[in-house]
């Protein structure tokens, strides 16, 4: 390809720029505002049609939720992510302990409430 070509996402074919990269992401930006770089993907002006917000308001609000979704998925497992680094129950470092049963009796031992166990790799579904 050249550079002033590139590849729609959705049907595959080659087509040439008709826009530059910084004003058809600033399209984008304007359609699907927060759209990570890394999640967006450049296609003809055809298949736009297909999912434009104008003419698809159904799919365009389909796209918003599961993106939105999404992102909240990544920021939940983040903020879990960094709850473990800086959680110590009773001055133990969880994250360094090596073996899931380790991790289990500490927990037990912590929390008599409840019961942690760990599978069996032949337990595992």
């Amino acid at each position: 390809m050249e550079a002033n070509e590139f590849r729609c996402a959705m049907c595959g074919n080659v087509y040439t720029k008709e826009w530059s990269d910084a004003e058809a992401w600033q399209e984008a930006q304007g359609d699907w505002p927060g759209l990570p770089a890394q999640e967006a993907a450049v296609i003809c002006d055809d298949c736009y049609q297909q999912v434009a917000p104008a003419t698809h308001p159904v799919e365009y609000l389909d796209s918003l939720a599961e993106h939105s979704l999404r992102r909240l998925e990544e920021q939940i497992e983040q903020a879990k992510a960094e709850m473990l680094k800086r959680w110590k129950p009773g001055g133990v470092d969880l994250l360094s302990l090596k073996t899931p049963e380790e991790k289990a009796r500490i927990l037990n031992e912590m929390f008599p409430m409840f019961r942690f166990s760990v599978r069996k790799q032949e337990d595992k579904p």
